[in-house]
Protein backbone atom coordinates (compact mmCIF):
# COMPACT_ATOMS: atom_id res chain seq x y z
CA UNK A 1 0.00 0.00 0.00
CA UNK A 2 1.34 3.43 -0.97
CA UNK A 3 1.75 5.55 2.17
CA UNK A 4 3.77 8.52 0.94
CA UNK A 5 0.60 10.65 1.07
CA UNK A 6 -0.16 9.74 4.69
CA UNK A 7 0.52 11.90 7.74
CA UNK A 8 0.38 10.33 11.19
CA UNK A 9 -0.09 12.53 14.24
CA UNK A 10 1.19 10.47 17.18
CA UNK A 11 0.18 11.58 20.71
CA UNK A 12 1.83 9.80 23.64
CA UNK A 13 -0.61 11.08 26.28
CA UNK A 14 -3.43 8.68 25.39
CA UNK A 15 -4.36 5.39 23.80
CA UNK A 16 -7.37 5.10 21.47
CA UNK A 17 -9.25 3.58 24.41
CA UNK A 18 -8.49 6.40 26.87
CA UNK A 19 -8.61 9.57 24.76
CA UNK A 20 -11.83 11.54 25.39
CA UNK A 21 -13.85 11.93 22.21
CA UNK A 22 -14.23 15.69 22.64
CA UNK A 23 -10.46 16.09 23.10
CA UNK A 24 -9.81 13.92 20.06
CA UNK A 25 -12.05 16.19 18.01
CA UNK A 26 -10.11 19.26 19.21
CA UNK A 27 -6.81 17.74 18.11
CA UNK A 28 -8.30 16.84 14.73
CA UNK A 29 -9.45 20.42 14.17
CA UNK A 30 -5.97 21.74 14.96
CA UNK A 31 -4.36 19.11 12.75
CA UNK A 32 -6.63 20.06 9.85
CA UNK A 33 -5.67 23.70 10.29
CA UNK A 34 -1.99 22.78 10.35
CA UNK A 35 -2.11 20.67 7.18
CA UNK A 36 -4.25 23.13 5.22
CA UNK A 37 -5.59 22.21 1.74
CA UNK A 38 -9.04 21.53 3.21
CA UNK A 39 -10.60 19.83 0.18
CA UNK A 40 -7.59 17.53 -0.36
CA UNK A 41 -6.86 16.30 3.18
CA UNK A 42 -8.93 13.49 4.70
CA UNK A 43 -9.00 11.84 8.13
CA UNK A 44 -9.00 8.06 7.66
CA UNK A 45 -8.40 6.24 10.96
CA UNK A 46 -7.00 6.04 14.49
CA UNK A 47 -4.22 3.45 14.76
CA UNK A 48 -3.54 1.45 17.93
CA UNK A 49 -0.71 1.88 20.41
CA UNK A 50 -0.40 5.51 21.35
CA UNK A 51 -3.11 7.63 19.79
CA UNK A 52 -2.18 7.83 16.10
CA UNK A 53 -4.40 10.04 13.97
CA UNK A 54 -3.87 9.22 10.31
CA UNK A 55 -4.75 11.60 7.48
CA UNK A 56 -4.24 11.21 3.76
CA UNK A 57 -3.41 13.93 1.27
CA UNK A 58 -4.47 13.76 -2.35
CA UNK A 59 -1.43 13.53 -4.66
CA UNK A 60 -1.78 16.96 -6.27
CA UNK A 61 -1.78 18.65 -2.84
CA UNK A 62 1.23 16.80 -1.39
CA UNK A 63 3.86 19.43 -2.39
CA UNK A 64 1.82 22.28 -0.90
CA UNK A 65 1.21 20.42 2.35
CA UNK A 66 4.85 19.34 2.67
CA UNK A 67 6.17 22.87 2.02
CA UNK A 68 3.65 24.31 4.48
CA UNK A 69 4.76 21.92 7.23
CA UNK A 70 8.48 22.41 6.66
CA UNK A 71 8.09 26.19 6.85
CA UNK A 72 5.84 25.97 9.91
CA UNK A 73 8.41 23.82 11.70
CA UNK A 74 10.96 26.60 11.14
CA UNK A 75 8.54 29.21 12.45
CA UNK A 76 8.32 30.76 8.97
CA UNK A 77 5.07 29.32 7.68
CA UNK A 78 1.60 30.83 7.24
CA UNK A 79 0.14 32.42 10.37
CA UNK A 80 -2.71 29.90 10.62
CA UNK A 81 -0.27 26.96 10.51
CA UNK A 82 1.92 28.48 13.24
CA UNK A 83 -1.17 29.18 15.30
CA UNK A 84 -2.24 25.53 14.94
CA UNK A 85 1.16 24.34 16.22
CA UNK A 86 0.82 26.63 19.20
CA UNK A 87 -2.69 25.36 19.99
CA UNK A 88 -1.54 21.75 19.75
CA UNK A 89 1.37 22.40 22.10
CA UNK A 90 -0.95 24.06 24.61
CA UNK A 91 -3.30 21.07 24.58
CA UNK A 92 -0.41 18.64 24.92
CA UNK A 93 0.95 20.56 27.89
CA UNK A 94 -2.48 20.44 29.54
CA UNK A 95 -2.66 16.70 28.82
CA UNK A 96 0.92 16.09 30.03
CA UNK A 97 1.91 14.76 26.64
CA UNK A 98 4.03 15.35 23.56
CA UNK A 99 3.52 14.44 19.92
CA UNK A 100 5.13 13.94 16.54
CA UNK A 101 3.88 14.44 13.01
CA UNK A 102 5.23 11.75 10.70
CA UNK A 103 5.12 11.68 6.92
CA UNK A 104 4.75 8.36 5.12
CA UNK A 105 6.46 5.45 6.88
CA UNK A 106 8.73 7.33 9.22
CA UNK A 107 9.89 10.80 8.16
CA UNK A 108 9.52 13.01 11.22
CA UNK A 109 8.24 16.43 10.12
CA UNK A 110 7.35 18.27 13.34
CA UNK A 111 8.01 17.52 17.02
CA UNK A 112 5.51 19.02 19.47
CA UNK A 113 7.22 19.49 22.85
CA UNK A 114 4.01 19.93 24.79
CA UNK A 115 4.69 19.05 28.44
CA UNK A 116 8.41 19.81 28.03
CA UNK A 117 7.83 23.48 27.23
CA UNK A 118 8.99 25.54 30.20
CA UNK A 119 6.57 28.39 30.84
CA UNK A 120 3.69 29.32 28.60
CA UNK A 121 5.45 32.18 26.86
CA UNK A 122 9.09 33.00 26.40
CA UNK A 123 8.70 36.66 25.48
CA UNK A 124 7.39 39.72 27.36
CA UNK A 125 4.19 41.51 26.40
CA UNK A 126 4.65 44.33 23.88
CA UNK A 127 2.38 47.40 23.82
CA UNK A 128 1.61 49.05 20.49
CA UNK A 129 -0.92 51.52 19.10
CA UNK A 130 -2.92 50.30 16.14
CA UNK A 131 -6.33 49.41 14.78
CA UNK A 132 -8.55 46.35 14.40
CA UNK A 133 -11.43 45.65 12.02
CA UNK A 134 -14.36 43.43 12.87
CA UNK A 135 -18.07 43.05 13.51
CA UNK A 136 -19.33 44.03 16.96
CA UNK A 137 -20.94 40.89 18.42
CA UNK A 138 -21.02 41.71 22.12
CA UNK A 139 -20.82 44.72 24.43
CA UNK A 140 -21.13 44.45 28.19
CA UNK A 141 -19.58 44.00 31.59
CA UNK A 142 -19.96 45.51 35.05
CA UNK A 143 -16.44 46.84 35.57
CA UNK A 144 -15.04 50.28 34.94
CA UNK A 145 -14.13 49.29 31.38
CA UNK A 146 -16.87 47.28 29.58
CA UNK A 147 -15.80 44.60 27.14
CA UNK A 148 -16.35 44.59 23.40
CA UNK A 149 -16.05 41.47 21.28
CA UNK A 150 -15.16 41.98 17.62
CA UNK A 151 -15.40 39.09 15.15
CA UNK A 152 -12.92 39.26 12.28
CA UNK A 153 -13.45 37.96 8.77
CA UNK A 154 -12.12 34.50 9.66
CA UNK A 155 -14.38 34.06 12.69
CA UNK A 156 -11.73 34.92 15.26
CA UNK A 157 -12.69 37.07 18.24
CA UNK A 158 -10.86 40.18 19.45
CA UNK A 159 -11.60 40.96 23.11
CA UNK A 160 -11.31 44.68 23.72
CA UNK A 161 -12.21 47.16 26.45
CA UNK A 162 -13.23 50.81 26.45
CA UNK A 163 -14.79 53.54 28.61
CA UNK A 164 -18.53 53.38 29.36
CA UNK A 165 -19.46 56.44 27.31
CA UNK A 166 -17.88 54.93 24.21
CA UNK A 167 -19.50 51.55 24.93
CA UNK A 168 -22.95 53.12 24.54
CA UNK A 169 -22.05 54.40 21.10
CA UNK A 170 -20.39 51.25 19.77
CA UNK A 171 -23.29 49.12 21.05
CA UNK A 172 -25.45 50.71 18.34
CA UNK A 173 -23.42 48.78 15.76
CA UNK A 174 -23.93 45.24 17.10
CA UNK A 175 -24.43 42.96 14.06
CA UNK A 176 -24.58 46.06 11.86
CA UNK A 177 -21.52 45.63 9.67
CA UNK A 178 -17.86 46.11 10.41
CA UNK A 179 -16.19 48.85 12.42
CA UNK A 180 -12.58 49.91 12.69
CA UNK A 181 -11.39 50.54 16.24
CA UNK A 182 -8.28 52.49 17.18
CA UNK A 183 -6.34 52.26 20.40
CA UNK A 184 -3.52 50.49 22.21
CA UNK A 185 -3.00 46.74 22.25
CA UNK A 186 -0.81 44.35 24.18
CA UNK A 187 0.73 41.55 22.16
CA UNK A 188 2.66 38.47 23.23
CA UNK A 189 4.80 36.10 21.23
CA UNK A 190 3.94 32.43 21.65
CA UNK A 191 6.44 29.60 21.98
CA UNK A 192 6.08 28.97 18.24
CA UNK A 193 6.84 32.56 17.26
CA UNK A 194 3.27 33.69 16.57
CA UNK A 195 2.21 37.14 17.81
CA UNK A 196 -1.22 37.07 19.45
CA UNK A 197 -3.31 39.86 20.92
CA UNK A 198 -3.69 39.76 24.70
CA UNK A 199 -5.94 42.79 25.13
CA UNK A 200 -6.85 45.98 23.30
CA UNK A 201 -8.11 49.27 24.73
CA UNK A 202 -10.35 51.13 22.28
CA UNK A 203 -9.92 54.91 22.23
CA UNK A 204 -12.25 55.66 19.32
CA UNK A 205 -13.90 53.87 16.40
CA UNK A 206 -15.52 54.42 13.03
CA UNK A 207 -18.17 52.36 11.22
CA UNK A 208 -17.10 51.05 7.83
CA UNK A 209 -19.18 51.56 4.72
CA UNK A 210 -20.37 48.14 3.57
CA UNK A 211 -21.50 49.38 0.16
CA UNK A 212 -19.86 47.46 -2.73
CA UNK A 213 -17.32 49.32 -4.84
CA UNK A 214 -19.65 49.20 -7.83
CA UNK A 215 -22.20 51.22 -5.86
CA UNK A 216 -19.54 53.75 -4.89
CA UNK A 217 -18.55 54.13 -8.55
CA UNK A 218 -22.17 54.79 -9.50
CA UNK A 219 -22.43 57.45 -6.82
CA UNK A 220 -19.28 59.11 -8.11
CA UNK A 221 -20.76 59.23 -11.61
CA UNK A 222 -23.78 61.07 -10.21
CA UNK A 223 -21.65 63.90 -8.81
CA UNK A 224 -22.41 67.01 -10.85
CA UNK A 225 -19.77 69.58 -11.67
CA UNK A 226 -16.94 67.30 -10.61
CA UNK A 227 -14.36 65.54 -12.73
CA UNK A 228 -15.50 62.12 -11.42
CA UNK A 229 -18.76 62.60 -13.25
CA UNK A 230 -16.85 62.90 -16.51
CA UNK A 231 -14.65 59.82 -16.09
CA UNK A 232 -15.68 57.21 -18.67
CA UNK A 233 -13.80 54.30 -17.10
CA UNK A 234 -13.57 54.83 -13.30
CA UNK A 235 -12.59 51.18 -12.78
CA UNK A 236 -9.58 51.61 -15.04
CA UNK A 237 -8.66 54.88 -13.37
CA UNK A 238 -8.83 53.31 -9.93
CA UNK A 239 -6.63 50.45 -11.12
CA UNK A 240 -4.13 52.93 -12.54
CA UNK A 241 -4.05 54.94 -9.31
CA UNK A 242 -3.62 51.85 -7.15
CA UNK A 243 -0.82 50.61 -9.40
CA UNK A 244 0.99 53.95 -9.14
CA UNK A 245 0.96 53.85 -5.32
CA UNK A 246 2.14 50.26 -5.24
CA UNK A 247 -1.04 48.46 -4.09
CA UNK A 248 -0.97 46.13 -7.08
CA UNK A 249 2.18 44.34 -8.16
Amino acid sequence: METQNEYTFLIDAFTPETVPMARLAEYLIDLAQLLGEESSVHFVRVDHGSTRLVATVEPEAIPNVRDRLVLADRGEGPADALKAINKINKKLKEDNGSARLIEGQGVEIIVFKGRDIVGEFDYPTVGQSGSLVGEVVRVGGVGEYPLVHLRDGEGGIYRCNLVKSLAKNIAKYIYAGEVRVFGKGKWYRTDMGVWELKDFHIEYFEPLDSAPLSSVIEDLHEIQGHEWGEVEDPWGLLYHLRTEIGEIH
